[in-house]
């Protein structure tokens, strides 16, 4: 006892252990501050509001809640339009003022909160989906105290600071000589100094663990423990049985265990490389290194870092769905309950054989008075080593647009273009070499032109739609090896859904029934008619997400925000991160939206349909041009488009100036591509001469020239 007191002590007070920690403890509460305040406040600001109609319906989703919810979506969804009415019949004398009283404030209050009806809708629709593990709650306490990726930097430094220090200074003050001299001190003294590095672990991680509670529950409030954690649509395909409350104490227990793993590797550094620095630097690099990695939070779990237990969160996404790992295309990996026991298994036997030879190694190894001075080299290269031999690196996500108004018939990856119409086919821009995209011999050309409905490709990987009477089918190739793979099928006449039956059918003139959609985040996202719904890779159910989408034209994707017109003409946006969907600045926008870069271009209804742009950093709205367009599509220095007071030739206009030019005196235009990172864009449009026949073109943005490039042609031309 009294050799743990004086360890206690040595650490705590000697080595300004205590004032560390409540340093730590400051810096915590002012960093959550800091970054909660970055945060949507949309449904904290209206918390009153909000919570209102969420008290109504908390719990579980049955018939009755169900058909009350609806009801009321009906009714907010006509408020608007009923508000102006019964202004008009009071103008008109139609209705008395007794009448209007009555009814103004009600219908006010309906069309005022429509914007949070609307988010609450969306969670219900998910609650919906699976009503046994998805109950209906104010779950933005929730989802901010289990956000993905926030790791414990201050709790992290602490636990690797006490960690190199309790073994390392015992080499720095050159104490060893004196320690092995001694029969039994040595194994006293390693016992004494894990009980002191334990204890300080369990109270750091619980002190960090209790100011987030408070933390969020003070502003945001954590309710309803008892529900399942599967109502957080963070976890909502989890398959693990849990409550919120077991949740809370599970993540507890991860972290702890993770800073006891990052401790005893910190440990472990320290007594091989005999330095208090080395060890610090390699306990850093252990949790920093994954940070960077371009990687999801779930996919770290895999690699050789306490990295993920000391987030914890990712191993609650644990499921029964086998792992995809065999896909290039999956971004989010997905854990099964039976991998996350054989991950902390690992983690515990590497443990044990840590402490086994610092235990060796501290207490019955002849002393070297000098120090290895590559031992560090030594340590550092063996962790870049474990890293190496992670499994490959997924693609970057940061930065990734999708415009539904093009993307999704033509499609580029450098170096391949891939066309939907007139023929699924594919050129090679470094070769200029054109070729058929399926070579399955049991689907001949005829099938294939007239049933591919959508297009998408990433990182080498082409991914593609068919549609048939009889089914629906989304399907990958890798452009490297030409290896096919089903992905998602669907039987429409057997399929319980909440799609309309009376879904608009966009056709194209050869008869494709379009279905565009696009993946992100190891997940489908199906254009549907007016809906856009949403499906795991490997799972089966659609959940909906957005409804009342006017066209394909008027959908896009930007790092994880959809923005969309609806059906009554208001730009809005739909957020992956928090669910949330609401209008845009109040934009009433018609056709198609298109972005590039930061900006988000789009025909507004309010000005004459001409061209405009919100900077979607500084939510900065300017008039782009002043014409009557068609098509268009936007690089980072100008605006291509087809006027219409001309011809439907090829304009483009200078985005700083506005000054609009002729480019190419085409017609018929139905696609113009912008291609980033080259010099030159395509155009494609038909020949009023021959009957479902595209020309290509091909326009130089040096000189303006054009050329019309026959290959595409003469390829077609050899498939008939």
């Amino acid at each position: 006892m009294a050799l743990f007191v004086a360890e206690f002590r040595k650490l705590m007070a000697k080595s300004f252990g205590l004032l560390l920690v409540m340093l730590m403890l400051i810096l915590k509460i002012a960093y959550l501050g800091f970054e909660d305040s970055k945060t949507n406040t949309y449904i904290l600001d209206n918390k009153t509001d909000y919570l209102s109609i969420v008290d109504r319906y908390t719990g579980k989703v049955t018939q009755d809640v169900s058909d009350q919810i609806e009801a009321e979506n009906a009714l907010v969804l006509r408020a608007d339009s009923e508000l102006r009415r019964l202004r008009l019949d009071y103008n008109d004398g139609l209705i008395t003022t007794e009448i209007f009283e009555r009814d103004l404030p009600f219908l006010e209050k309906l069309s005022n909160n429509k914007e949070l009806f609307l988010y609450f809708y969306s969670q219900y629709l998910t609650a919906s989906s699976e009503p046994d593990t998805r109950f209906i709650l104010f779950s933005e306490g929730w989802d901010r105290f289990f956000s993905t990726g926030r790791l414990d930097w201050f709790s992290s430094l602490v636990v690797i600071v006490f960690a190199a220090l309790i073994f390392g200074k015992e080499y720095e003050a050159d104490m060893r000589r004196l320690q092995i001299s001694t029969s039994k001190g040595d194994a006293n003294l390693v016992l004494s100094k894990f009980v002191v590095l334990l204890s300080v672990i369990i109270v750091i991680s619980l002190l960090s663990f209790l100011i987030e509670f408070i933390f969020f529950n003070v502003r945001y409030g954590l309710p309803n423990w008892n529900f399942p954690y599967q109502s957080l649509a963070t976890f909502q395909n989890s398959s693990l049985p849990l409550t919120l409350f077991q949740a809370t104490l599970l993540t507890f227990f991860l972290r702890l265990f993770g800073f006891c793993i990052l401790g005893i590797i910190t440990i472990s550094i320290s007594i091989a490389s005999q330095s208090v620095i080395s060890s610090l630097i390699g306990g850093l690099t252990l949790i920093a290194l994954p940070y960077v990695l371009p990687v999801s939070s779930t996919s770290k779990v895999f690699l050789p870092s306490p990295y993920s237990l000391v987030i914890a969160t990712p191993f609650l996404y644990a499921s029964r769905d086998p792992l995809l790992e065999k896909n290039t295309f999956s971004f989010i990996t997905q854990v099964t309950d039976q991998q996350l026991l054989g991950i902390l298994l690992i983690w515990f036997i590497i443990a044990v054989l840590l402490l086994l030879y610092i235990r060796r190694k501290f207490g019955y190894i002849r002393y070297k008075p000098h120090r290895n001075k590559s031992s560090f080299l030594f340590c550092l290269i063996l962790i870049l080593l474990l890293f190496g031999c992670t499994s490959p690196r997924l693609s970057d996500r940061d930065q990734f647009t999708v415009n539904f108004s093009y993307d999704l018939m033509y499609t580029y990856d450098d170096p391949y273009i891939v066309s939907l119409f007139p023929t699924f086919m594919i050129e090679d821009t470094s070769n200029s070499s054109v070729a058929r995209i399926n070579r399955n011999p049991f689907l001949d050309k005829e099938f294939i032109d007239r049933h591919v409905g959508g297009i998408f490709i990433d990182n080498n990987v082409l991914f593609y739609s068919i549609t048939t009477i009889d089914y629906e089918q989304i399907s990958s190739i890798n452009l490297t090896n030409w290896e096919t793979q089903e992905l998602y099928t669907r039987y429409p006449q057997q399929q319980v859904s909440i799609i309309n039956d009376d879904l608009e059918t966009h056709s194209w003139s050869e008869g494709k029934s379009l279905l565009p959609f696009m993946i992100y985040d190891n997940k489908i996202y199906i254009l549907d008619g007016e809906e856009l719904v949403v499906i795991s890779i490997g799972g089966s159910k659609e959940i909906p997400i957005i409804k009342k989408i006017s066209q394909q034209g008027g959908l896009a994707f930007k790092d994880g925000i959809f923005y969309y017109i609806n059906k009554i003409n208001e730009l809005r946006t739909y957020s992956l991160f928090d669910k949330s969907d609401q209008s845009l600045l109040g934009i009433k926008a018609m056709y198609q939206l298109f972005i590039s870069g930061n900006q988000l271009y789009f025909q507004n209804l309010d000005r004459g349909l001409t061209l405009f742009s919100v900077n979607l950093d500084s939510n900065e709205i300017r008039q782009v041009l002043n014409a009557e367009i068609g098509y268009y599509a936007c690089d980072d220095t100008y605006a291509y488009f087809t006027n219409q007071k001309d011809n439907g030739y090829l304009y483009r206009a200078d985005l700083d100036t506005g000054e609009q030019v002729l480019i190419a005196p085409i017609s018929n235009i139905l696609n113009i591509q912008v291609l980033p990172g080259k010099p030159y864009l395509y155009v494609r449009a038909t020949d009023p001469f021959l009957e479902d026949s595209i020309i290509t073109y091909k326009i130089e943005k040096t000189d303006w020239s054009y050329e019309r490039l026959k290959y595409y042609e003469d390829f077609n031309k050899s498939l008939n």
